[in-house]
C-alpha cells in the first residue's frame, strides 16, 4: 500500500487522484485491519476487495466491525498529540499538525508528558509518509523555551509579543509543544512565491528566496495563472520586516535573484500566453530597453548566460544588473 501510493504521486505529479486500494482478500483478520488502517491513512474513503480462493469468514466479520467502529487510532488519522514508532526503527515521532517530529530521548518523551504506553506501532515506511512540515496555522513552542511560532506556506513565523499573537486571532489553547530543536526542519521562509499582508495593511507581497516584492494586480495575476498565491496569508504588523526587499536585476524575470536560461522561458511563456511564475517579467525583462518584451529579450538572456555579446544598445543597462 505504501509503496502502491508513492507510485501513484510519483507518476501523477500535480493531478488529483482518489486513491482507491485493492486489497486481497486471502488473509487474516488483523492483517486486513492493518490494510484498512493504512488506506485510512493515506487518504483512502474506500478500499475494494479481491481473491484467490476463498475470503476467510474471519476477514469479513473484520470489515464488517471495522466500518462500525466510531473512531480510528491517533496514526491513521495524523491527529496531534501522537507518539508513533514503526516495528523496525527505533525512533519515535510526534505527530503534531500533521507533521512528524522525532523525540531524540527517553528522558525528552517524558518531559513533553507522554510515557511509552503512548506510542503505537505503525507500519514500517510510514513515517516517511508523513511530512516535515505542518500544514498551515500550526501553532508551536519547542519544550523549555516561550517562543511560540506559526506555520504558514511552508515557513515558521516567531511571535515577538502576546500583542502580535492576539491581532491576528490565534487560540492560545492551540499551541502544542515539541522537541528542542524541533523548529530546525521547518524552514525560517515560506516556499517562494507565496503571498502575505500584515492585520493593518493593505500592500501584499510576494515571497521569493526570503525576500519581499510588492504586488500589483498585474504581478498578482501571473502568479495566479501560474497556480500560485492563490492564499493570502495574514501576520501581525511589522512581521514583513524580516524579509529585505528583492532587488531587482535586469533579465531576472522569476525574480530568484538569478539570471538563467529559464528566464528567458518565462518570456517565451508570457508571449504565448502560457501560464508561468516569471512574474517580474513586466519589470525587468525588457532587456534591449525597446518598447516590449518579446522573443529578442529571451534571445538576448540566453546569450549573456551562455557568455556572447548582447549588443545592448547605448544606455541600456546590463542584463545581470541591479
Amino acid at each position: 500500500l505504501l509503496q502502491s501510493h508513492a507510485d501513484m504521486v510519483a507518476l501523477a505529479q500535480g493531478r488529483q487522484i482518489e486513491f482507491v486500494p485493492m486489497l486481497q482478500g486471502e488473509t487474516t483478520g488483523p492483517k486486513m485491519r492493518v490494510a484498512l488502517d493504512t488506506a485510512l491513512s493515506l487518504g483512502s474513503t474506500r478500499v475494494s476487495i479481491w481473491r484467490r480462493g476463498v475470503v476467510p469468514a474471519e476477514v469479513w466479520n473484520e470489515i464488517k466491525a471495522y466500518g462500525a467502529e466510531p473512531s480510528r487510532p491517533c496514526w491513521v488519522t495524523r491527529s496531534d498529540n501522537c507518539l508513533i514508532k514503526e516495528p523496525s526503527n527505533p525512533t519515535v515521532w510526534l505527530l503534531e499538525g500533521g507533521a512528524r517530529f522525532g523525540i531524540p530521548s527517553p528522558e525528552a518523551l517524558f518531559s513533553l508528558g507522554y510515557n511509552f504506553s503512548d506510542v503505537r506501532i505503525v507500519p514500517d515506511g510510514f513515517a516517511e509518509l508523513v511530512p516535515l512540515v505542518p500544514r498551515d496555522g500550526t501553532l508551536l513552542k519547542e519544550l523549555g523555551r516561550d517562543a511560540i511560532y506559526v506555520t504558514y506556506a511552508g515557513g515558521h513565523f516567531g511571535f515577538p509579543n502576546p500583542d502580535a499573537f492576539n491581532s491576528i486571532g490565534m487560540d492560545w489553547g492551540s499551541v502544542r509543544a515539541i522537541p528542542l530543536e524541533g523548529l530546525a526542519q521547518i524552514p525560517s521562509s515560506p516556499a517562494d512565491y507565496n503571498r502575505f499582508r500584515e492585520v493593518d495593511g493593505d500592500a501584499q507581497y510576494a515571497i521569493v528566496r526570503g525576500q519581499k516584492l510588492p504586488l500589483d494586480s498585474v504581478l498578482l495575476d501571473i502568479l495566479l495563472e501560474a497556480g500560485h498565491a492563490n492564499q493570502l496569508y495574514t501576520l501581525w504588523d511589522g512581521a514583513l520586516d524580516a524579509f529585505p526587499d528583492i532587488t531587482l536585476v535586469r533579465g531576472d524575470t522569476s525574480c530568484d535573484g538569478d539570471v538563467t536560461a529559464v528566464d528567458a522561458l518565462r518570456i517565451l511563456q508570457e508571449t504565448v500566453g502560457i501560464p508561468h511564475l516569471g512574474f517580474c517579467v513586466v519589470l525587468v525583462g525588457n532587456v534591449d530597453c525597446d518598447a516590449d518584451t518579446d522573443v529578442v529579450d529571451a534571445l538576448k538572456i540566453l546569450r549573456w548566460v551562455a557568455g556572447l555579446p548582447t549588443n545592448a544598445p547605448a544606455g541600456c543597462p546590463a542584463i545581470g544588473t541591479g
